[in-house]
């Protein structure tokens, strides 16, 4: 027969360190975890906030760009016109639940001539107005944001 008098609990007292390092190692996994999460979680907000900023300026200056610059020639050098919400997608865009995109732009006319680039229209270059698009995106219930701005000369100026 084994005499168990002479142990004084040290498989017990290093079993206890065990569990505490791995009780230690599984909360840091799960915090690590969890960072990870909220830094795709920004990732993808921040993708889809450049993505609606691209997508708004784009649609500024689509079929609509000329209107939206002629309306900001109205205006005059400097004051920026806000270009229709009905050029977005309105109501804003649901993106999930709870959250949703939404986008704006303004085109400001600068005070600025440049030399137009030929066109199939024209052989020789004119000066051309240079007009400032900003357009913005952001989801709201996040700090998620995007401004794009784009310059750009729309045609001929006629003497």
């Amino acid at each position: 027969m084994k005499e168990y008098k002479k142990q004084q609990g040290a498989v017990l007292l290093i079993a206890i360190i065990l569990l505490l390092l791995i009780t230690i190692l599984g909360v840091s996994a799960v915090n690590i975890s969890g960072i990870k999460t909220q830094i795709a979680g920004n990732s993808m907000f921040t993708m889809l906030t450049f993505q609606g900023a691209e997508s708004a300026l784009a649609k500024s200056l689509s079929g609509s760009a000329k209107l939206s610059m002629k309306k900001a020639a109205e205006l005059g050098t400097g004051v920026p016109y806000h270009v229709p919400a009905s050029v977005f997608n309105s109501p804003a865009e649901v993106v999930s639940a709870g959250v949703t995109l939404s986008q704006q732009a303004t085109v400001t006319k600068l005070n600025m001539l440049v030399q137009c680039p030929p066109s199939a229209l024209a052989n020789s270059a004119g000066l051309c107005f240079v007009f400032e698009t900003n357009a913005q995106a952001s989801l709201n219930s996040t700090g998620a944001r995007a401004l794009h701005t784009e310059g750009w000369a729309p045609g001929k100026l006629k003497n």
